[in-house]
Order: structure tokens, then sequence, then C-alpha cells
């Protein structure tokens, strides 16, 4: 109805509110629009469409990197091979009700993970190992002093 306005008014010879781009783009007669607009629009259409997918890709990536985030976090250095949690556990149930993964429940899943299969924890060496080349004799443990300071005469 607005537009039956507009082109009664333009008509007529008054000042319409419409431009000549808008002219363009009304439909003749029979309700078909210039050939050259429709191709414009289909254009317009087909990069909005390229751009939303790349965007959704861009998204992708982003939820992923912060997946792998939050997946660092949660598992810490308890576990040798951080991957296992996905070869063990279904990653996908670990996530809450806003699609996120839930640092809670990954917590539990790695306790129950390493309770399951201890061998998967993350193994800390204690102490000295003492390996490679040494300069010197060792220190003789326990008694503070070496053999040759003991064989001193004083």
């Amino acid at each position: 109805m607005a537009v039956d306005q507009r082109l009664q008014s333009s008509d007529e010879g008054a000042t319409s509110d419409v431009g000549d781009a808008e002219l363009e783009a009304l439909p003749d007669e029979q309700g078909r629009f210039d050939e050259q607009y429709v191709r414009q629009l289909r254009s317009e259409s087909a990069q909005r469409r390229i751009r939303v997918r790349e965007l959704e890709v861009e998204v992708a990536e982003l939820r992923a990197d912060r997946d792998q985030r939050v997946l660092v976090d949660a598992i810490g250095d308890r576990m040798a091979d951080p991957e296992d949690l996905a070869r063990f556990v279904d990653v996908e149930g670990l996530r809450g009700d806003d699609g996120r993964l839930d640092p809670e429940r990954i917590v539990a899943a790695v306790d129950e993970l390493l309770a399951a299969r201890p061998h998967l924890r993350k193994h800390r060496s204690y102490g000295d190992a003492e390996q490679g080349a040494r300069i010197g004799p060792p220190p003789v443990r326990g008694m503070g002093e070496t053999l040759s300071e003991m064989l001193q005469i004083r």
C-alpha cells in the first residue's frame, strides 16, 4: 500500500522520498522486477551466504580453541597424555546445559578415569636420578664427609 502511495505521488509530479534506485526496484505492471535489479539482489545474497559460511567456520574454530583451553586447564598436569581423556571418555557428555565444556564435569571424569586406569596418571620422578658423566667421586651420603677426607691425617 505504501508503494502505491509513493507511485501516485511520483506520477502526480509531487516530491517523493523514494530515490531513483528504489524506483527501479519497484515491480512493473505485471509484478516483475527489472532483470538487472534481480541479478544484483542475487549477487548480494550469494555474497552474504559466502560470508555467513566463513563466519560459521570462524566461530567453530573459536569454539574448538575455547574447548581446548578448558580441557587443558581442567586436566592440568594430572595425565601423562591429555588426549587419553578423549580416547576413554565421551567429551561431548562433559558439556553443560549451555553447550560449553563444564570444568567440574571434566575434573570428575579425569578423577574417575585415573581411578579406573592409574597407568594414565602422569608419573613424577622423585629424588636425584644421578645419570650422566660426573666430575670427581660421588659424595658419600649420610656421613657428611668423603672417604678421602676421613683418611687425611689431622
